[in-house]
């Protein structure tokens, strides 16, 4: 019995366990009747090899080079990886190829390019903008997405206009691009049942600001917990999600000297579909990403859209796209702006908000529009598979 053939082959980079954006995407498709595999990255112990949890097929890498803890090694072990990426995405015979991130391009083009394939290329970041890289990695990283992009058959980007022309600069590249931003699916959150007081034992009279996400490097946690100082006394504040604890020990550290600690919590993660029920139970999601290079600076972050949905004012950094939802979209503003970088600012717009109830209101009411009639996942849905749809006809 030979392998199976799949109507898609989705390719990632990570071992796909916190990945909303490709759950999502991957979900919609195969409930719409594709035949999908999706290829990740196997992380013993962790992650299973081999299942099929959401009605598609996934299949994980096992990157036996890993097993090496050096960098040095580094280039073969990326080398395996692609190889072996490869391999399985011959054996699919499937007849679209979906790459998500820059390494899975490769291996998917040849894919497609054997197989007589379509290629779609899912861009979830400015490749040539992160921070950290260098200006020789930038040029390698150009130069490889410009070439693979030449048979490229369509580009999806998440993030809106502005990372497009970005993108179309750095590549000239005069392709259409699909932009499909990464919404929560609906969610009535006037009849949520998760409520982060109850695990935290946080009273019911105090306000609970929250962040949803990775906390990490440019997350701004470190200027939230000192903006803490000018919030009232008996506001708490908590982080749902995946913490690097060498990032925050010095700022917890700064927070005990401060006399914060007891009001600072930490939560999850928890399944993407969950996030904006359990952040409805918050008062005002505190949105403060860094300016950490274009890639940062032009997003439409995940967590902006969990804030919507969740049906909460939000209180988030003055970026382009940012501006053009949170205070730019058709129904009304849902939040305030701030500099990620001013404690003080971010401190006095987040106690403004509290202290200030018809606005609080305004701001509540508007999110709760949006969400069900803008910022869903269903709206987002129709995007995809309209894609497809042009692409298969």
């Amino acid at each position: 019995m030979g392998d199976p053939h799949y109507d898609i082959c989705m390719l990632v980079e990570n071992s796909f366990q916190y990945d909303s954006r490709i759950l999502r995407e991957a979900r919609s498709l195969s409930k719409n009747g594709f035949e999908l595999l999706l290829l990740a990255l196997y992380e013993p112990h962790i992650t299973e090899r081999e299942e099929k949890p959401f009605g598609f097929q996934v299949r994980r890498i096992n990157v036996l080079s890993r097993r090496i803890r050096t960098r040095w090694l580094l280039g073969i072990k990326v080398a395996e990886f692609i190889l072996k990426l490869l391999i399985y995405a011959i054996r699919s015979k499937a007849s679209i190829f979906h790459a998500h991130h820059p390494v899975t391009l490769l291996p998917a083009a040849i894919a497609a390019k054997l197989l007589g394939a379509k290629l779609i290329y899912d861009s979830h970041e400015l490749a040539t903008a992160l921070p950290g890289n260098s200006q020789y990695k930038n040029m390698i990283i150009k130069f490889y997405e410009g070439m693979l992009l030449k048979i490229v058959d369509r580009v999806i980007m998440s993030d809106g206009e502005s990372r497009a022309k970005i993108f179309r600069q750095t590549h000239s590249f005069n392709g259409p691009i699909d932009y499909i931003y990464n919404c929560p699916v609906y969610v009535d959150t006037t009849k949520r049942n998760k409520d982060l007081r109850k695990p935290l034992s946080i009273d019911k009279s105090s306000p609970i600001i929250c962040f949803t996400g990775h906390v990490g490097e440019f997350s701004g946690i470190d200027k939230v917990v000192p903006s803490m100082t000018y919030w009232p006394e008996n506001t708490h504040f908590v982080m749902v999600g995946q913490q690097d604890f060498i990032y925050l020990e010095p700022i917890l550290y700064e927070a005990g000297i401060l006399s914060l600690e007891k009001r600072i919590h930490s939560y999850g993660p928890v399944p993407a579909d969950d996030v904006a029920n359990w952040l409805s139970s918050a008062d005002i999601a505190i949105i403060p990403i860094e300016n950490a290079g274009s890639s940062y600076y032009y997003s439409a972050p995940t967590k902006m859209f969990e804030a919507i949905m969740a049906g909460i004012p939000q209180v988030s950094s003055n970026f382009p796209e940012i501006r053009r939802v949170v205070m730019g979209n058709d129904i009304g503003p849902v939040g305030k702006l701030i500099n990620p970088r001013d404690e003080k600012e971010i401190g006095t717009t987040i106690s403004g908000i509290l202290a200030d109830k018809s606005e609080y209101k305004k701001y509540q009411g508007n999110a709760e529009l949006l969400a069900k009639n803008v910022c869903k996942w269903e709206v987002e849905e129709k995007k995809l598979l309209s894609l497809y749809d042009n692409l298969i006809h």
